[in-house]
């Protein structure tokens, strides 16, 4: 919704998670609001992400500078649930899988650090830069120990409290499904990684290798507990799967809430969908979602209520993160940026893209080395631009005199162009506002 509909999202940030939800004195967001007396540490942090998201989806920073001082508190939350300072957070809280579990958690670790980088960028945008440079602070040296201590050199996993150890329920030295969920969010909003490269792709082999399956019938016939999401004969990722062989894999005291470890639930394996696409794990990620869409084929379900949970969980939205990773699509309103890096097709691609007060059609043709030609139209509404990001482009010519730029008819003059990691950023002159059946052409000859 915060792509399609980002004003309704915005209202939701604002009414809900930093009104209704929203514990002035410790800066607490209340996950099920009026309806819960307690924060959720993997909520908090989503809602984090999302402010930056739904900022980016918006056309001026005024809903970023107007919230500012209740979001900075809803960081400092975060912040304070390290006891250790180790950069991870420890303090035992509730989570999205209904239970409190103890240690450092690498999917929590990950999300936070996620949350906290996503904060020193807003701070940044809003002038407050000793702030920015305390989250920028703490992600460096969480992520360092996140590498360093919840990688077991094939996956990321759960370090126990050393106090407590195993007695609660985690996830331990299993192969949890969102062990790199914060990676997956900072290519979802367009920021640098958490996390490091080779570390995520490794974790995101060993989630193919140990938890997906084309028929998750010999899985549910040895593991019992859990919701039947999916049955004998279906394709799916179950949440968590036990490499190790380990007797009392998730604790010593293990309560109802294991059962969700033997499930597929459809929001899960879509956030994995879409990092391996974002990771160029093409094959991948297309093969779980087409299992996800079969399981849920109209001849004998609802292809419009993916089951988990409940009826028409919100959870399974997360399906749009694959088409955005397929686009490769950055946007960040506010600052007039736009780009495209299509992880499938890129020699003839064609997609439709949304903005904070418009949307439209890119296509992009690459059929010979050197030569591309990029186009947006706009079917409705307007886009002001500065800069188009083009990804993959190591390969196209930085001379501006081999490059036309237009917007219908009208010559566009940039002020840099420039490639950095192989994404090329056009830089123009003078703002570019798109209108209606507006076209922007750009072309290397």
């Amino acid at each position: 919704m915060g792509r399609i509909f980002p004003d309704l999202e915005r209202n939701l940030r604002e009414v809900t998670d930093l009104g209704i939800g929203f514990q002035s004195d410790t800066g607490a967001i209340i996950f099920r609001a009026e309806y819960e007396k307690r924060p959720a540490i993997d909520g908090q942090a989503g809602v984090i992400l999302r402010f930056y998201r739904d900022h980016q989806m918006s056309s001026d920073s005024t809903f970023l500078e107007r919230n500012w001082p209740k979001l900075k508190k809803a960081v400092q939350f975060v912040l304070d649930q390290d006891k250790n300072k180790d950069g991870m957070t420890d303090t035992p809280m509730e989570n999205t899988l209904d239970a409190v579990w103890e240690g450092e958690i690498a999917w929590i670790v990950g999300l936070c650090l996620a949350a906290i980088q996503a904060a020193a960028l807003m701070a940044k945008e809003v002038g407050d830069k000793t702030f920015q440079k305390l989250c920028l602070e703490y992600v460096r040296k969480g992520s360092e120990n996140m590498d360093s201590k919840l990688f077991n050199g094939e996956y990321y996993i759960h370090r126990p409290d050393m106090l407590q150890g195993r007695k609660m329920l985690g996830s331990y030295n299993t192969c949890h499904i969102d062990q790199v969920y914060g990676q997956a969010w900072c290519r979802q909003v367009d920021m640098p990684g958490v996390n490091r490269q080779e570390n995520v792709v490794s974790a995101l082999k060993a989630l193919w290798k140990y938890n997906f399956t084309m028929d998750v019938g010999p899985y549910i016939k040895t593991h019992l507990g859990g919701r039947p999401y999916a049955l004998a004969g279906e394709g799916g990722m179950v949440m968590n799967t036990n490499p190790k062989n380990e007797d009392k894999a998730y604790g010593d005291n293990t309560t109802w809430q294991l059962g969700y470890f033997h499930e597929c639930m459809s929001g899960f394996e879509h956030q994995v969908a879409a990092h391996m696409m974002a990771e160029g794990m093409v094959d991948e990620s297309l093969t779980l979602t087409r299992v996800i869409h079969d399981r849920h084929h109209a001849a004998k379900r609802n292809p419009f209520n993916e089951i988990e949970c409940s009826d028409h969980y919100a959870r399974a939205m997360a399906s749009y993160g694959t088409f955005i990773s397929a686009c490769g699509f950055s946007y960040h309103g506010p600052k007039g940026q736009i780009g495209f890096a299509p992880k499938l097709g890129k020699a003839d691609f064609k997609a439709p893209f949304t903005t904070a007060k418009g949307w439209g059609t890119y296509t992009q043709k690459r059929k010979t080395k050197g030569v591309c030609q990029c186009t947006l139209t706009l079917k409705y509404g307007q886009l002001m631009l500065h800069e188009f990001h083009l990804g993959d482009a190591d390969d196209l010519s930085l001379n501006k005199k081999q490059l036309i730029v237009k917007q219908n008819e009208r010559s566009i003059e940039l002020v840099e162009l420039k490639c950095t990691d192989g994404r090329l950023i056009l830089s123009f002159k003078e703002q570019v506002m798109l209108k209606n059946g507006d076209t922007l052409t750009i072309q290397w000859l």
